[in-house]
C-alpha cells in the first residue's frame, strides 16, 4: 500500500503512536506503523458463501474494541450493536 511521505513523517513526530485505524478495505503500514482497517458501521461485507450480494445491510452496526498492551501489542475486540 502507497501512503503520502507526509504522513509517515509526520508519524514519526510522534513516538507514541504505534497504529494507525482506518476505514477502508486494506491493512499495511504507514512508515514502521501498522494500519488496521476497522470494522464498517452501516453494513457488513459478506462472506463467500453467505451470498451473492457483497454487502448485507441487514446485519447491526459493529463496534470494536483497540486494546495497546504495554509491550504495543494491539489487539482488537469485536462486538455487535444491537436494538433496543
Amino acid at each position: 500500500m502507497v501512503l503520502p511521505e507526509s504522513l509517515s513523517g509526520k508519524l514519526g513526530q510522534f513516538q507514541r503512536v504505534s497504529t494507525v485505524l482506518a476505514a477502508g478495505s486494506r491493512s499495511g503500514w504507514v512508515g514502521r506503523r501498522r494500519l488496521i482497517v476497522a470494522s464498517a458501521v452501516t453494513w457488513t461485507l459478506r462472506l463467500p458463501w453467505e451470498g451473492d450480494q457483497p454487502a448485507d445491510r441487514e446485519q447491526p452496526p459493529g463496534l470494536a474494541f483497540h486494546i495497546l498492551d504495554d509491550d504495543l501489542r494491539l489487539t482488537t475486540h469485536y462486538r455487535v450493536v444491537l436494538p433496543a
